[in-house]
């Protein structure tokens, strides 16, 4: 039948030998003497044999003793390491935040790297959605905050500043004035799509949707085959796209706004990191 080793035990016997003294490694475990020497005892009668030569002068270690000595270490030291990473996974609080993916790189480079809240004992887990679904997400309390990027005359939130919007292309891109703008957008309920759609319509120019695409990476390699054209906010234009060129007399776009939302419901630590995300990411961000 096997039997369990009780750690307070198997810590008695460790430090005894260490101390060489019951005595001592009584006071350091805070019991007395003959406490530590009954737990000692069982931990022989569990592992069937005796630990140490008992007299009155000094402690010894037996033959057995000695051999188990490295192995008790080994078990108390992996005992102590899976206590302490489950104290602190018990300790770290969750944070479900949301971002847009065309703002993650500005979120993992101003506010992952805050160091402020490294050390706060924070497990943040990010969701990457339609800025629709993130303001739906943290209103339902489904994320505790996250980030949106909406049109100027949205309400609600805190804003974090604004950008301009560019048409962007790929360097190769041929286009005639004449035929209608081949685009590159992204599936209904994107805030980007319907403002697009809405500023081309109302100047009158002609397009036509080639490519459709959930994620922002997959919207810029379809415009980098120099086949379509897609709209991307100040600061996000990525190096191997370009503005498309004023001479083009394509619709002025406008801005967009970045906000900052969050559910009514916030631990104080979920406050502090809502005001990191706040002030680093208005930082990087072109105020109106």
């Amino acid at each position: 039948m096997k039997r369990n080793i009780d750690m307070l035990a198997l810590r008695s016997y460790i430090l005894a030998d260490k101390l060489g003294s019951f005595a001592k490694a009584a006071s350091n475990l805070n019991c007395s003497p003959a406490a530590l020497s009954f737990r000692i005892k069982k931990l022989e009668e569990t592992l069937g044999t005796r630990l140490f030569h008992r007299n009155y002068h000094n402690l010894q270690l037996t033959t057995s003793g000695r051999n188990l000595l490295a192995e008790a270490n080994l078990m108390l030291k992996a005992h102590d390491r899976l206590m302490n990473s489950a104290q602190q996974l018990e300790a770290q609080e969750i944070v479900k935040i949301g971002v847009p993916e065309d703002l993650t790189t500005n979120f993992f480079k101003d506010v992952m790297s805050n160091h402020s809240m490294s050390d706060k004992g924070i497990n943040i887990e990010l969701s990457m959605r339609l800025s629709r679904d993130l303001i739906d997400m943290a209103n339902e309390e489904i994320l505790h905050m996250a980030i949106a990027t909406v049109p100027p005359e949205f309400f609600g939130g805190e804003l974090l500043g604004s950008r301009d919007l560019f048409w962007v292309a790929a360097p190769d891109f041929e286009w005639e004035p004449d035929s209608p703008i081949p685009l590159a957008l992204h599936p209904n309920r994107c805030i980007y799509r319907d403002l697009i759609l809405s500023v081309l319509e109302a100047s009158g120019t002609d397009f036509r949707i080639i490519f459709s695409a959930q994620g922002s990476m997959s919207v810029q390699a379809a415009v980098a085959t120099g086949m379509v054209l897609t709209v991307i906010a100040e600061g996000m234009v990525p190096p191997e796209l370009i503005r498309v060129p004023d001479a083009w007399n394509l619709p002025y776009l406008g801005k967009i706004d970045i906000r900052l939302f969050k559910n009514k419901s916030l631990t104080p630590l979920q406050l502090e990191l809502a005001s990191v995300l706040k002030s680093t990411f208005s930082a990087s961000i072109k105020l109106p």
